[in-house]
């Protein structure tokens, strides 16, 4: 007999990779069979030069180190406005060979912002992956980006085994209900507001920031329209630091001695930079009127620059003598005017008409 066949039994519970390797070595001869009784060389039989043979794992029977899928390492959630949203991740193997049953484990600053911070998958005999979903719970509490990790942890099945290197996926929650918070005129400064143009006069409106007040956030006013010729401050910024929920507008009227009827302007809040991280509640611009001053109506008198006139008294039949007296309107022209006038004489006042 020149050939042999060589079967090596592998336990089932053996960890095999698919690109994996064995070395079979023929290491020591030996007569079987009986007593010879030829003489024979002390070196036959003896192991030739070809004394080891390399056995390679297939991949039928090698199950692979087991780790997250290159596209679920990183991966992004929401926050859903009723009940729960799925962020799916897979796990893969290079083989195939046995079940493996996962467990996995989230660690998470708030643990109420999952369904689940424990679980496992299970990857089925013949196959190379498997998907499972971490849950993301409805809330309306105010947060700025969540992040968390989740790990696999172990494989119940002692010829599995898990790649330490890839076992860990990261999941952001993007920020969501306004965590730099809701703005808007608080009410004891909803308006509407009348206010004389005076230097007594100072006007001041409250900003409230409602939900979230997780970062620093500028807010800009104006008032509108022209605000800059009307009002002093009539552009600026607030800043409200973490936590800080109120500020104040000071707006002061410019005494210009213009004369004006009443006057509307509407102070606006906006953001200088677009940002989702807040908002504009209700209300978010305020009225403001300055009450018509400066003589608006007008100052009247006599354009004539001498007031004193010498009227001859004509004879009866030849008809009256006249007077023309010019009346001018100064300052504010704002509206129609009606001006009263009279005529007064020693005596009766017969000698004058009307």
């Amino acid at each position: 007999q020149t050939t042999a066949t060589l079967t090596a039994q592998i336990q089932s519970n053996v960890f095999l990779e698919p690109t994996g390797t064995f070395l079979a070595f023929l290491n020591k001869t030996s007569l079987v069979g009986g007593a010879f009784t030829l003489v024979t060389p002390t070196n036959s039989p003896r192991i030739g030069a070809r004394s080891s043979q390399v056995v390679p794992v297939g991949g039928a029977g090698a199950s692979g180190p087991i780790s997250f899928a290159a596209d679920s390492l990183v991966a992004q959630g929401q926050v859903p406005v009723t009940g729960l949203y799925p962020v799916p991740l897979q796990v893969v193997r290079s083989g195939t060979y046995g079940q493996a049953t996962v467990s996995w484990v989230i660690a998470i600053a708030n643990p109420n912002s999952v369904s689940s911070t424990v679980g496992t998958v299970v990857i089925q005999d013949g196959a190379t992956s498997a998907t499972f979903s971490v849950f993301i719970t409805a809330n309306h509490v105010p947060e700025l980006d969540q992040q968390f990790n989740v790990t696999l942890t172990s494989v119940a099945e002692p010829n599995q085994r898990i790649l330490l290197t890839q076992n860990q996926a990261s999941v952001t929650i993007p920020a969501h209900d306004y965590p730099a918070g809701v703005f808007s005129f608080s009410a004891t400064s909803i308006g509407p507001f009348y206010i004389t143009k005076s230097l007594s006069t100072f006007l001041q409106l409250a900003v409230q920031r409602m939900g979230g007040a997780l970062t620093a956030q500028q807010v800009v006013y104006s008032v509108v329209p022209d605000g800059s010729s009307h009002f002093y401050g009539s552009v600026g910024v607030l800043y409200f630091g973490v936590n800080q929920l109120q500020s104040t507008i000071g707006l002061a009227p410019i005494v210009d001695g213009i004369p004006q009827t009443n006057e509307t302007y509407t102070v606006v809040l906006a953001f200088p930079t677009p940002t989702f991280l807040a908002t504009f509640g209700s209300p978010s611009n305020v009225s403001v009127t300055i009450l018509a001053t400066d003589d608006f109506r007008g100052v009247v008198y006599f354009l004539n620059t001498s007031l004193s006139f010498v009227i001859v008294e004509p004879h009866v039949s030849v008809g009256g003598s006249t007077v023309t007296l010019a009346v001018y309107r100064d300052r504010g022209a704002f509206g129609s005017i009606g001006v009263l006038w009279s005529c007064t004489a020693a005596g009766a006042n017969t000698s004058i008409s009307p």
